[in-house]
């Protein structure tokens, strides 16, 4: 055997040193594989149990939550259900990346909330609390959270672990059930509840309604609060039994009902019932309303209506004699009035007739002293100067006699017509312009003496057919009124009667005056019978209300007041031409 020289020796050794590198990297990568083989197996193993573990949270009822202890509770963690509740998702609110959950609780909720988690936590226990929740709607929600704090080893808060529940529906529920509950409570029916026969429960009106104590009803059947047998003869427990029977089938009764109070007097009272399921058992509710008032009022009425068209017939005789009366004394009232205007008109035309009457009587006398000295002087011898002289004083005195009896028999035609036309309602065709003059001149005698001014402005042609008496009537009692009322504190004492004809067929016909005005409470008033403001100093209350009467009524038109803050009055009276007959209706006119 040869042996081998260095260089090849030093060779071999470094062959064999590369070949143990190499095994020496094979092994390595060997564990590196079998190593990273494990880590994914664990990987994988982790991804496994967090999603059983997201899985269990899903499925939890509520929201689970992980925060930070800080005023905005920052959600570290939160369920992705948590929209349900809030409308917000988990992104959203983790880390407070759109809004705190602070921020959708109401503020007056928080406040009391974060009281309650702090009291927990000085005392190192978890807690319980509900606050409402503004959803991202708008609407309202409640939440319910328990939760407990998380510390460190050196005892600090790390975060807050808890969950939510929506207790909305139970909220609302539980809402709805007290506010039944209150209704039932203060209902004035009585209330009760029977299951198989028994009353299990009722309100506090069936204990005022029967006069018992609670547990004097509950624990009885129905017909210990009524009676044996009902209004009609049958039994009280065969007729409720029926009743029960046919609201079990399905079909809710309501009927009238005697019951019993706890004294033993009976009363009338409207019944409903009804049955309902719970929990698998048939209930029946009955509701009892007392009509015993009621059912008196109708007796009383049935007996009212029996003898009703007796007291009618009986009752209309009465108001018919009274309206009779009435009318009988409108109508006296009526001709008195009618009476004192004409005694006015008498009063004015005498002293009217005074003057030229006196005149005649005057003159007359000096013309037979005239006479007998002219026989005197014919006795003697009569010359031609003495018989010129006589003979102009007879003519001079006829005529002066003549004129003022002329003016007499005037004055007596006026006052024939006006006193016929005053005490009838006589229609005709006549000039207003007459009718008004026939009136002022009877008026002029007191007019003068109160120093009043009248003024007319009447066109002699306008021509009416009408009734002359009624229309002088009111053109007298207007006149009448403002002499009267008008001028108690002034010396400028003016009355103005105009009429003016319109293009329709109507007059307006108008009586003002300058006086002190008629107060707004009182021109409401004015019209109505027996309403005066000088009662017992020469007004009678009832000018004014047969003006009305003769306006609207038979002379067919209507009569409008007005006044001024700064004074005086203004009567439109609105006529027709033609007046309307008695057969007619009477119009109107809105000139």
């Amino acid at each position: 055997m040869t042996l081998l020289t260095p260089p090849y020796a030093w060779f071999l050794l470094i062959i064999v040193g590369l070949i143990l590198v190499i095994l020496l990297l094979l092994y390595r990568q060997r564990h590196y594989v079998h190593v990273s083989l494990q880590h994914q197996a664990l990987e994988q193993q982790l991804r496994t149990h967090r999603d059983q573990y997201q899985t269990l949270v899903n499925n939890i009822p509520g929201i689970t939550y992980r925060c930070l202890y800080d005023e905005h509770w920052t959600m570290l963690f939160i369920s992705a259900h948590v929209d349900s509740i809030t409308g917000y998702s988990a992104d959203e609110l983790l880390n407070n990346q759109q809004t705190s959950y602070a921020e959708l609780i109401l503020p007056e909720d928080n406040a009391r909330a974060g009281q309650i988690v702090t009291r927990a936590i000085e005392q190192g226990q978890s807690w319980e609390t509900e606050y409402r929740l503004r959803h991202k709607d708008g609407s309202l929600r409640w939440a319910f959270e328990r939760g407990r704090a998380v510390y460190d080893d050196e005892g600090y808060i790390l975060y807050l672990d808890g969950f939510i529940l929506d207790i909305t529906e139970e909220k609302n529920a539980k809402a709805s059930l007290d506010r039944f509950s209150a209704l039932v409570r203060n209902s004035n029916d009585a209330m009760f509840i029977v299951r198989q026969g028994i009353i299990i429960d009722c309100n506090d009106a069936t204990l005022r309604m029967f006069h018992y104590r609670y547990d004097d009803i509950v624990g009885f059947d129905p017909g210990h609060i009524s009676p044996t047998h009902q209004a009609d003869g049958h039994l009280s427990s065969e007729r409720s039994l029926a009743y029960l029977q046919a609201a079990a089938a399905g079909e809710p009764q309501r009927f009238e009902w005697l019951h019993q109070r706890a004294d033993g007097s009976l009363f009338e009272a409207d019944v409903s019932l009804s049955c309902f399921q719970q929990d698998d058992e048939l209930l029946a509710i009955g509701i009892v309303r007392d009509i015993a008032e009621k059912k008196r009022r109708e007796r009383e009425i049935m007996e009212l209506n029996a003898t009703l068209e007796q007291r009618v017939r009986k009752r209309t005789e009465e108001l018919s004699r009274a309206l009779d009366n009435l009318k009988h004394t409108q109508d006296e009232l009526l001709q008195r009035e009618k009476l004192a205007s004409l005694g006015a008109l008498v009063a004015g035309v005498s002293h009217e007739l005074n003057t030229p009457l006196g005149n005649a009587v005057t003159v007359s006398s000096t013309l037979l002293d005239h006479h007998r000295a002219f026989l005197q002087q014919l006795e003697r011898g009569l010359t031609r100067s003495a018989l010129d002289t006589f003979l102009h004083d007879v003519e001079e005195s006829g005529r002066i006699i003549e004129r003022n009896l002329q003016r007499a028999a005037e004055l007596m035609s006026s006052f024939k017509q006006l006193a016929v036309d005053q005490t009838s309602d006589q229609r005709r065709t006549f000039k207003l312009h007459d009718v008004v003059h026939e009136v002022t001149l009877t008026l002029l005698p007191s007019l003068r003496k109160a120093s009043i001014v009248l003024h007319e402005s009447i066109s002699p042609t306008l021509e009416l057919d009408s009734y002359p008496g009624p229309l002088g009537q009111v053109l007298l009692n207007l006149l009448n009124n403002a002499t009267i009322h008008a001028f108690a504190h002034t010396d400028d004492k003016q009355i103005w009667v105009s009429a003016v004809c319109s293009s329709d067929g109507w007059l307006r016909l108008t009586v003002a005056d300058n006086g002190c005005g008629i107060d707004a409470a009182h021109r409401k008033r004015i019209f109505d019978p027996f309403f005066t403001t000088r009662l017992g100093q020469g007004g009678s209350g009832l000018g004014l209300h047969i003006t009305h009467t003769l306006v609207t009524g038979l002379l067919g038109g209507r009569i409008d007041v007005e006044s001024h803050e700064y004074g005086g009055a203004l009567f439109t009276v609105f006529l027709p031409l033609s007046a309307p007959s008695l057969t007619e209706p009477m119009r109107n006119t809105s000139a």
